[in-house]
């Protein structure tokens, strides 16, 4: 009976914790929120001119290109609400149709202003401001944060209630980084 007994608790705690532990490779944490850009633009770098809103995320360098590097603008309104959370996270997540070839890595950056509409050349520019990091992008998954300045956490307080621009940079000689807004690519979610 006693064997019985202990078998059966043994059995019993062995299926709690195989039930309750993370299958390998799941993500560790809970998203409460999460906010993908309102808009999504693409940068020339050689000739400064913007196309707003548009239906890709691009990150495209190349040394064969004359120059013509593409960077992607990113506009994110932060709800007001969201100043209740505690702490906010920059992430960036890749489906399996998504293609990174080259480096494979982004430079993140904020933006003085956030982008407002297509033009052809400067001004208004990309307004470059803060280096936030590094980020190594893989099809399937989420990116590693290989280097951080600023992020990836950033207090939601800080940032709740405004329009924060952003721009993904392409780095190293070679590097093609696509992603579909709104589905992928990056995106800003409350931790806690």
């Amino acid at each position: 009976m006693k064997f019985q007994s202990a078998a059966a608790f043994l059995l019993a705690a062995t299926v709690s914790i195989t039930l309750a532990a993370p299958t390998p490779g799941a993500l560790q944490r809970r998203n409460i929120e999460e906010l993908y850009p309102d808009f999504t633009s693409q940068y020339n770098v050689g000739t400064g001119a913007i196309t707003y809103d548009t239906g890709v995320g691009l990150i495209s360098k190349s040394p064969t290109n004359g120059g013509q590097d593409t960077t992607t603008l990113v506009t994110f309104n932060i709800p007001a609400a969201w100043s209740s959370y505690n702490t906010c996270r920059l992430v960036f997540t890749s489906a399996t149709t998504s293609s990174v070839s080259g480096s494979g890595r982004a430079d993140v950056f904020t933006s003085l202003s956030p982008a407002q509409q297509s033009t052809a050349s400067w001004p208004p520019g990309n307004l470059r401001d803060i280096h936030f990091g590094r980020l190594l992008a893989a099809p399937g998954t989420e990116a590693t944060w290989e280097q951080s300045f600023v992020a990836p956490d950033i207090p939601c307080a800080e940032i709740a209630g405004h329009a924060y621009g952003g721009e993904l940079v392409g780095v190293y000689d070679t590097d093609y980084i696509t992603w579909t807004p709104g589905t992928d690519g990056p995106k800003i979610v409350v931790v806690n």
